[in-house]
């Protein structure tokens, strides 16, 4: 199906109408100095590698957007690495089938309405999987652990005026492109712009997401986003989510804040410190099936080379409430600290 899909976004690609070719490739250098033994930064979604030399990520994407001479489009990226390889580790289909393809999707639009049908990254969280567009090289504990990370389904969007947003959403669930039972999931979403300098993101999503004896366990989540900008130069950020789920017709819950911000004090030089705080009281995200608080402080600092590149260096610090981080002895710890390297370039071209 993969091989299909690509097929038939090259051939639009060849259509003499408007297309945007994006493209990007970001790979880092991590070291650990805890020294854990199995080459792993825990509870880290894309720059889990220490002491290595890694491609976290490289895409290449073609968007040809609907309009008024064209009211149809279509978007398809395509993306190598290790970031790939993670969100899809989950996929029921099979971690391979869908691995290089992050999106492809076809869209229709009237007016201010727009349907896309295809699969496309989530609507939920403040971050997003291509480093270029993140304050930070490492995503947050919420963007590892409290959301997914693409869907399969219908997306309809609805832009009332230049200050309301209005978006639902029809998927077969949480990173499944084969759903893994027989219910739907469906989303909504309000993105609000009072005035220029803020944003506020409103998403609710629900559904069954889970296979076998837990089937018909609904899923709820809250996700909330409110960006300001300050000055030209300094930008605040929060990202806030709620979920619940059921196991064996017990509860579970999950929760967490993460707060960022991001100051440029020189035209070629950007600072972007992060605190998060993420609670898993029954271990149900995070995997261990006990409780657990976990807690991350990250401070990001950019120096942009040119307009398509930019070296991003990080320190960042994670501590739990229980040992279940390692060192090189192999014996727990409670924390971890990470040195992280990157550079990241991208590329972007309209005919």
């Amino acid at each position: 199906m993969t091989g299909r899909l690509l097929v038939v976004f090259l051939l639009l690609a060849g259509t003499g109408f408007s297309q945007t070719f994006v493209g990007t490739v970001d790979g880092y250098f991590g070291y650990n100095l805890n020294k854990p033994q199995s080459q792993r930064n825990l509870y880290r979604n894309f720059d889990f590698k220490h002491n290595q030399f890694s491609l976290n990520y490289a895409e290449i994407a073609v968007e040809q957007k609907p309009g008024d001479t064209m009211p149809v489009g279509f978007r398809a990226d395509v993306g190598f690495g290790d970031a790939a390889t993670w969100v899809h580790a989950a996929e029921p289909a099979g971690a391979d089938v869908f691995r290089y393809l992050q999106q492809a999707y076809v869209s229709a639009s009237h007016k201010k309405v727009q349907v896309d049908f295809g699969k496309f990254v989530t609507w939920n969280g403040a971050e997003v999987i291509e480093t270029k567009d993140n304050w930070n090289y490492s995503r947050s504990i919420l963007f590892a652990w409290a959301i997914p990370y693409y869907h399969f389904g219908v997306r309809t969007t609805w832009a009332a005026n230049d200050k309301v947003t209005l978006a639902g959403f029809v998927v077969n669930g949480w990173n499944n492109v084969e759903d893994n039972n027989t219910g739907k999931t469906v989303g909504g979403q309000a993105v609000l712009k009072p005035i220029s300098k803020f944003t506020f993101t409103q998403s609710y999503t629900v559904g069954k997401e889970q296979a076998g004896r837990n089937a018909d366990a609904v899923r709820h989540l809250v996700d909330s986003i409110a960006t300001f900008e300050v000055t030209p130069k300094v930008s605040l950020m929060a990202n806030y989510d709620y979920g619940m789920d059921r196991v064996n017709g017990n509860r579970v819950r999950w929760q967490g804040i993460a707060l960022y911000g991001r100051v440029t004090p020189a035209a070629k030089l950007r600072i972007s410190p992060r605190f998060e705080w993420f609670d898993d009281p029954q271990g149900f995200m995070l995997g261990i099936g006990r409780p657990q608080t976990l807690k991350e402080g990250t401070l990001t600092t950019d120096i942009v080379i040119n307009e398509n590149m930019f070296l991003r260096g990080e320190y960042r610090y994670d501590w739990s409430d229980r040992a279940v981080f390692e060192r090189e002895n192999r014996r727990p710890i409670s924390h971890q600290s990470t040195l992280t390297v990157g550079v990241v370039f991208t590329y972007s071209k309209t005919r």
